[in-house]
């Protein structure tokens, strides 16, 4: 290409007219007078100013013999951009990046082709770093790097080391903490050495942090469950809070709200709950579903007792019992009902002890028993006061005379197991006889004295029970005092007769529920002391006479109160 160059080229480019009327070339019609349109030197001038112009933006000269320069100014131009840079406002010319470049992800001046975009997306280069931190502080390089950390932002990374507690990592933009699905901090082994970890950036959890979706080959941190569906933590499982709750019914309609809700019963299924009040007979229970009957281990319904007021109770669920029911498996601090046994290794009923006892009260003061629900028939035993032993004679040696013996406390009336018609919820107003007191030992020529009687034990209108007699006194120089009246009575205390006597004291009639005192024995210078009675409704020992010299005879000893003991 070349600029004219002639003898009748001018040597600068002539001024341009003023625009025109746009048209276009034609060569004429002289049969129709159209002229052929002229070629202007300005024309001529604007075509090749313009296409030298594209040869110096390319930097070549021109070459008057070469004809093909025009293309390769173009191709140059494209080539070396400078036609114009593409930017983000404006349109432009660029470079394809390598796949190096596509992978290394720093420049920001190339272009990247669908495949390579394709095949980075595929292998993840973009969001995966290989951790270089130590344990429970992961440090991760991003290729590019991190500029802002976007809400919703999804990282994978290689994990060199195992958590053992709370960490955090530093994206590159800084050290955050790094937390579990529960939004809670890493408790250990949530990351493993060598697992794949994915995390997201959420600004709202601790003021900015990675929660950890996963880990392969790690635990996973989740929320405690609020439904049925929902995955289950150790946490719950230890505590045994997903099949607990507290009771908030009534004696005998207990209500428990479990967490989470049950939406069906299940064969074999085990709950659990604390007891608000103790139940006094046949129960059921709410446990979200209905309300339905809780029996016990024997299959039938609860009768008082089973059930206490803080305890806590086990219940399983069983389809086939009265139509569908919970059974008390067991609550501590409570009776456990029990299926009748039929081994002898199996343990057995109240119902299946003496005729079907249930409960036992032993009344050793005065007081009341009131019949419990549901029963009608009880079972009495017991006795009567035992009555005193009385004192021994005394001893003269001026007379002289001696001491006998005095007799023996008898024993109170006694009954075992006599059964009674009653009504449930009646009042029995029950006395317990009294003990019988001493008769004091006699001194010098005087007798012993007298011992009391027991006092009776009534049972309400139901039975008395009497007491045993008072022994009487040994007298000084005669007979020994007679033992008292009783079931059975007490023994006579020995007779003395100046110096020819025994002047023991008389035993004491016993009971079935105590035996009575010994005698005291007779002594020179004073007669021995008896021996008490023991239990209940036994009689006072006779005190010992005296002999030789002037003295006391022994003191009689007390008889022992009544009891009553009431089964049913």
């Amino acid at each position: 290409m070349y600029q004219i160059d002639n003898s009748t080229a001018v040597a600068a480019i002539p001024a341009s007219t003023a625009a025109g009327t746009n048209g276009y070339f034609t060569d004429g019609n002289p049969a129709t007078g159209v002229p052929a349109t002229i070629m202007p030197a300005e024309f001529m001038n604007m075509l090749m100013m313009e296409n030298l112009n594209v040869l110096t933006a390319a930097g070549i000269a021109p070459v008057k013999n070469q004809f093909n320069q025009l293309a390769l100014s173009i191709a140059k131009i494209v080539q070396n951009g400078a036609a114009g840079a593409a930017s983000e406002t404006s349109a432009g010319i660029l470079k394809l990046a390598t796949s190096a470049l596509a992978a290394a992800g720093s420049d920001n001046t190339t272009a990247i082709t669908p495949q390579k975009l394709a095949a980075q997306i595929q292998a993840g280069g973009l969001a995966f770093a290989t951790d270089t931190g130590t344990v429970n502080t992961y440090v991760c390089t991003f290729v590019p790097a991190l500029t802002a950390r976007i809400e919703g932002q999804v990282l994978r990374f290689k994990v060199k080391t195992t958590s053992t507690g709370a960490c955090t990592i530093n994206d590159g933009l800084g050290v955050v903490p790094m937390v579990g699905g529960a939004h809670a901090a890493l408790q250990n082994g949530e990351l493993v050495a060598n697992g794949d970890a994915w995390i997201q950036w959420n600004t709202s959890v601790g003021g900015g942090s990675y929660i950890l979706l996963f880990c392969t080959g790690a635990a996973e941190q989740v929320a405690s469950a609020t439904q049925s569906q929902h995955a289950v933590n150790a946490g719950q499982l230890q505590t045994g809070a997903l099949a607990f709750a507290t009771d908030t019914g009534t004696a005998n309609t207990y209500v428990c709200a479990f967490s989470p809700t049950i939406t069906a019963r299940a064969e074999g299924q085990v709950l659990r709950f604390k007891v608000k009040t103790t139940n006094t007979g046949a129960s059921t229970i709410n446990d979200g579903v209905g309300v339905v009957a809780l029996v016990g281990g024997a299959h039938a319904a609860l009768q008082g007792g089973e059930l206490v007021a803080n305890g806590d109770a086990w219940v399983q669920w069983n389809t086939s019992v009265g139509g569908g029911s919970y059974i008390l498996l067991f609550c501590t601090g409570a009776a456990e009902q029990v299926a009748n046994a039929t081994q002898s290794q199996q343990a057995v009923a109240m119902g299946q002890l003496f005729g079907g006892l249930k409960g036992i009260s032993r009344i050793s003061t005065s007081g009341s028993f009131t019949v419990p629900a549901g029963v009608t028939t009880i079972y009495v035993s017991g006795c009567g006061g035992g009555g005193g032993g009385g004192g021994g004679g005394g001893s003269s040696s001026g007379a002289p005379t001696s001491g006998a013996g005095g007799g023996g406390g008898g024993g109170g009336q006694q009954i075992f197991r006599v059964p009674y018609t009653v009504t449930p919820g009646q009042v029995i107003a029950i006395t317990t006889g009294t003990a019988g007191t001493a008769g004091a030992g006699g001194y010098g020529a005087a007798s012993g004295g007298a011992g009391a009687a027991g006092g009776a034990t009534t049972i309400g209108s139901l039975v008395t029970l009497n007491g045993g007699s008072a022994g009487l006194g040994g007298a000084s120089g005669g007979a020994g005092g007679s033992g008292g009246a009783g079931y059975p009575g007490g023994s006579d205390g020995g007779d003395c007769t100046n110096n020819q006597c025994t002047g023991i004291g008389g035993m004491g009639g016993s009971s079935s529920f105590g035996g009575g005192g010994g005698g005291g024995r007779a002594g020179s210078g004073g007669g021995a002391v008896a021996k008490a009675a023991a239990g209940y409704g036994g009689g006072g020992g006779g005190g010992g006479g005296s002999y030789g010299a002037t003295a006391a005879g022994g003191n009689g000893a007390a008889g022992t109160g009544g009891l009553v003991i009431i089964e049913w």
